[in-house]
């Protein structure tokens, strides 16, 4: 909103550091900040902050408030401001759909109907008897995502950047937010990772034959339609690792009809990954999904028929961060500063498990 941006701009990192260091409570600025973020004021106590804040100044990215070590040439000079480290956008809150609930203090608990009531028709003067719905309940405990930055005020001195903080700042809640969507996905569930959504999902038998030709990717698509969660192929989206991403980019129906197939009309030369893109929710690959073993591949399959009605995935997050300086009377004598986030955040919510699911394929 426009008071948010507002007061956003009107916050110095600066002085939450030497809020931080010495002790004191948090300038009122980022109470008002807080409460405009829909957090309680009785949240925002020394160290303890909104993590928006640490996003950076949409119409400022020239503002500094921290720094860290500055490269040993260049520095001092007419300088081009920093570039920004290259991350993605966000998986977890775009193709997966997940959404973030602010929860305060305690555990979250979530709840939905699994089995419905029934109806139906019946004859004049017989009785419709009541089927029981089944409420299913989920609660969660947060689990802690960090990341860290140190500098030296030395450094910050001479760099000779004015956006040196501020793209330092923006890189370590990227990275943070990387390490999240990591977690969201394939997060294995042992202490201390989050139990991911690809992780929740069943194991499929493993295909015994090689199955990464052109129809067997997009019968990948037709047979995930699901009711009422994939109504059409455009309600279905394919996540993979980058091995067999490329492959579907190289598997090409091939604009000669295949008399023994009997095929009406021709797709051209088109990759079944293309033609996905076209007619399907589309086919994507990521890093963090995993890599081919005993060249079997993963795909979550992502059914989106739903959203925006319906919740895809819930991942409670508990909206705080901690801003610190680590042990800085110690680090003084160096004059070094050491900045940690947190965030605390909860193992994936899915509401309805037909909204994900898995399937294998075997590359050769």
């Amino acid at each position: 909103s426009g008071e948010r941006a507002e007061l956003r701009r009107r916050v110095s990192i600066g002085e939450i550091l030497s809020a931080t260091a010495k002790g004191k409570p948090m300038p009122s600025i980022v109470s008002e900040f807080a409460e405009a973020s829909g957090l309680r004021d009785e949240d925002v106590r020394g160290g303890h902050f909104p993590l928006d804040l640490l996003a950076p100044d949409p119409e400022s990215r020239e503002r500094a408030d921290a720094n860290t070590a500055s490269p040993s040439t260049g520095k001092g000079n007419t300088v081009r401001p920093v570039i920004p480290g290259v991350f993605e956008e966000s998986l977890s809150a775009g193709l997966l759909g997940c959404e973030f609930p602010t929860v305060g203090s305690g555990g979250y608990s979530t709840m939905a109907i699994t089995t419905n009531l029934t109806a139906g028709a019946r004859a004049e003067a017989t009785a419709q008897e009541s089927t029981a719905a089944v409420l299913g309940t989920v609660t969660r405990e947060p689990k802690i995502v960090s990341a860290r930055l140190t500098y030296n005020i030395r450094q910050s001195a001479i760099v000779g950047v004015g956006n040196w903080e501020s793209e330092l700042r923006m890189n370590l809640r990227q990275a943070q937010m990387r390490a999240i969507d990591k977690q969201v996905l394939v997060g294995n569930g042992t202490d201390p990772n989050l139990n991911g959504i690809l992780s929740q999902q069943t194991d499929p038998t493993d295909p015994s034959n090689a199955n990464v030709g052109w129809d067997d990717f997009w019968g990948t698509v037709v047979d995930q339609l699901d009711d009422p969660f994939a109504m059409s192929p455009k309600d279905v989206a394919l996540l993979t690792n980058e091995t067999l991403y490329k492959l579907a980019l190289k598997a090409f129906r091939d604009k000669t009809i295949d008399a023994s197939q009997k095929a009406a009309t021709s797709l051209g030369d088109i990759s079944v990954a293309d033609y996905i893109d076209a007619k399907a929710g589309g086919m994507h690959w990521s890093d963090f999904m995993p890599a081919a073993a005993s060249n079997i591949n993963q795909i979550l399959v992502i059914r989106s028929g739903c959203r925006g009605k319906l919740p895809s995935c819930i991942v409670p997050n508990w909206n705080s961060a901690y801003l610190t300086v680590e042990d800085p009377y110690t680090g003084s004598a160096k004059g070094d500063v050491a900045v940690t986030i947190h965030a605390l955040i909860g193992d994936p919510i899915i509401p309805h498990a037909a909204v994900y699911s898995r399937v294998d394929h075997k590359a050769a």
